[in-house]
């Protein structure tokens, strides 16, 4: 037998960490993956999501907003130089062009 059936509450903790992680990563998920993620059937899953404050709606499970599961625009400058610098865009050029 799994281990998480012997200790109580195992079960139970392994889920809420499922459920945080497919909240930090999707927007909207299949329901049938949230059911096999969780291992429950579709109305136990349903009720353990919805207590988070998110909606079935059909085939797929609307996760709540959140500051992880949004797109962000990245800007290169802030990412650690990023951008290019004016000296590695003439070696390209140069290279480009054939001018050694």
């Amino acid at each position: 037998a799994a281990p998480a059936k012997h200790i109580p509450g195992v079960a139970d903790a392994l889920r809420d960490f499922v459920v945080h992680t497919l909240g930090l990563t999707y927007q909207a998920i299949p329901a049938a993956h949230v059911t096999a993620s969780l291992g429950l059937d579709a109305a136990a899953a349903a009720k353990l999501v919805e207590a988070r404050g998110w909606r079935v709606e059909g085939e797929l499970v609307q996760v709540a907003l959140n500051d992880d599961n949004q797109a962000k625009p990245r800007k290169a400058a802030e990412e650690g130089g990023g951008a290019l610098q004016l000296g590695q865009l003439t070696k390209v050029m140069s290279a480009a062009f054939g001018l050694h």
